[in-house]
């Protein structure tokens, strides 16, 4: 065990020493791409997300959403799609109303 932790940081200290970026940000106008414009020293906008989590362990275990339903609505859960695999598959089956995989989530 303690052979393989050592072999696991080893090789985590070798890749991340050939790790390096490209080049600086480009800092003159011609510098950069069609389109896009520095914005120096303006204030950011403030963010206007009013997103709330529901439930589950932490922000990523799951997301409860709202999907058309018979005319309607209904409320499901969001699960990352690892973990519906691993686990929810064999906990709630078929049982799923939306059941899709989207991305990199399993929506319920």
């Amino acid at each position: 065990m303690k052979h393989s932790i050592f072999a696991l940081l080893f090789v985590l200290i070798a890749v991340m020493s050939c790790v390096h970026a490209n080049g600086g940000a480009p800092t003159e106008a011609e510098d950069l791409p069609a389109g896009v414009a520095l914005v120096g020293g303006q204030e950011p906008v403030p963010g206007t997300n009013t997103e709330q989590f529901f439930g589950g362990r932490g922000p990523f275990f799951r997301h409860r959403f709202r999907f058309p339903f018979g005319g309607g609505f209904r409320y499901g859960w969001r699960y990352l799609l690892g973990w519906w695999n691993t686990f929810g598959r064999p906990i709630y089956g078929p049982g799923c109303l939306f059941g899709r995989p989207i991305g990199g989530f399993f929506y319920c």
